[in-house]
């Protein structure tokens, strides 16, 4: 259909469009005839009340209209001050029976978040606060940010499974939201595993702001506390008056609120129950039906017992300042296990982590030595295997760049490899992305 777009910018080379959402007079009374909104990069919302299709609509919520960045968010998010535009990632209308209300979220890079509301079926956009942007006091007069230590970053780990409970104090990128109905109320989701709730502050200062509610915050001072993204949020539309909230992340991480709204009140949400675990996984391995193993972001390793219902991590525990690990393999038997990864900061080595009896200890080490690298290159391992039949010792290990590793004593000493006939210089302009062997003399490479 027709979208008209202001001057000077061109759909093809400047517009992307992320998200859309109709409604008709029949599903809210609020609404004209029919009423579409469209969000998406840069900094765009586009409106449709009929047939012929979609206009922009400028954000004057900062006191000046425009496209990519708002004047205002220059100050208020210094990403944007860098040149980054504005992703507007989600838009959602109410079917309220007397309340207008539409809702968008975005960003700017991933450490700055907005929430917009509208109130007039999208002609005009109000920036909602987070609630300790500013710091509203609540009903006791105080400030929860400062006074709770859920939203400290030095606070003590409370006692599993309570846990793992700090508040993000800002928004970070927002990626998802979805409305109650029957209140106007919402919930929405970001970067650093941002779960947020709309609702007034409390019944003797009503003001509208966005309770933080996040589960795992982006310290890493607990396993479970990094800085996945949570993607989707929805609420139980067909319902209005169900309080039942979702929101969904990476490594299929899913968080449940049957009682997610206020009710207008300094209730906090209930307590949510994952289902899954927010790991960015790069590799899996099953030695049979019910025990497994995973490796990712951080450097995490985590183990599951149960057939994948259940994951724990072991040691060493994910680190925030380290790489991923990208693959994970096993002898026959699943008791020696070999996971390698990109560079080791500590060492300047490409990271290799093996543990020789996994079924009776949880410790992952490092190798004695890696001969033959340097310490100047981004060396990335992709990829490992042991060398199948006839050899219990030998493993290979490949990646970025031109990287060739061998070990013939059980992953304790690596050696870099270069082919006959080839210089490392040459080896360097290669990528490798996958090793298998048949045995310890037939094997392939690929990359």
């Amino acid at each position: 259909c027709r979208i008209g777009l202001p001057t000077g910018v061109d759909m093809e080379d400047d517009v992307e469009l992320y998200s859309l959402d109709i409604v008709t007079n029949a599903q809210a009374p609020t609404v004209p005839n029919l009423l579409g909104l469209a969000s998406g990069e840069p900094g765009l919302i586009l409106r449709a009340t009929g047939p012929l299709g979609f206009d922009y609509v400028p954000l004057d919520f900062c006191g000046q209209g425009g496209i990519g960045v708002p004047p205002c968010m220059t100050g208020y998010c210094p990403d944007a001050a860098d040149g980054n535009q504005m992703e507007l990632w989600d838009v959602k209308i109410s079917r309220h029976p007397t309340d207008a209300l539409a809702l968008c979220v975005g960003g700017t890079v991933n450490s700055c978040g907005i929430a917009l509301a509208t109130f007039d079926n999208g002609l005009t956009w109000t920036r909602e606060n987070h609630e300790c942007q500013p710091c509203v006091a609540d009903s006791t007069g105080g400030c929860p940010c400062s006074s709770n230590s859920e939203y400290s970053d030095d606070a003590p780990l409370p006692t599993p499974p309570d846990g793992e409970t700090w508040r993000l104090r800002k928004f970070w990128s927002l990626y998802g939201v979805s409305i109650f109905h029957a209140t106007n109320e919402a919930i929405a989701c970001g970067y650093s595993g941002q779960c947020l709730l709309r609702a007034a502050r409390s019944p003797t200062n009503p003001a509208i702001v966005w309770k933080d509610r996040t589960r795992d915050g982006h310290q890493l001072v607990a396993p479970l506390c990094v800085t996945y993204p949570m993607f989707g949020a929805v609420t139980a539309t067909n319902v209005l008056t169900s309080p039942s909230g979702y929101i969904t992340g990476t490594g299929g991480y899913i968080l449940e609120s049957v009682n997610a709204t206020s009710g207008g009140s300094v209730t906090p949400w209930a307590p949510i129950t994952p289902k899954g675990r927010p790991y960015r996984t790069k590799d899996v391995y099953f030695s049979d039906s019910m025990n497994g193993w995973v490796v990712g972001q951080f450097s995490r390793i985590a183990k599951t017992i149960t057939g994948g219902t259940t994951w724990s991590e072991v040691e060493p525990l994910p680190d925030l300042q380290a790489g991923e690990l990208n693959a994970i393999t096993f002898k026959p038997g699943g008791a020696f296990g070999v996971c390698v990864g990109e560079i080791d900061n500590a060492t300047d080595m490409p990271k290799i982590l093996f543990n020789s009896d996994v079924l009776n200890s949880q410790d992952w080490t490092s190798p004695d030595s890696i001969s033959g690298l340097d310490t100047k290159t981004p060396w990335d391992l992709r990829a490992v295997t042991w060398t199948g039949a006839g050899s219990t010792s030998h493993f290979w290990a490949v990646g970025h760049p031109g990287l060739l590793l061998h070990s013939t004593d059980d992953c304790v000493n690596w050696n870099a490899f270069v082919p006959p006939g080839m210089t490392p210089t040459q080896l360097s302009i290669l990528g490798f992305e996958g090793v298998a062997f048949h045995d310890p003399n037939n094997g392939l490479f690929v990359g």
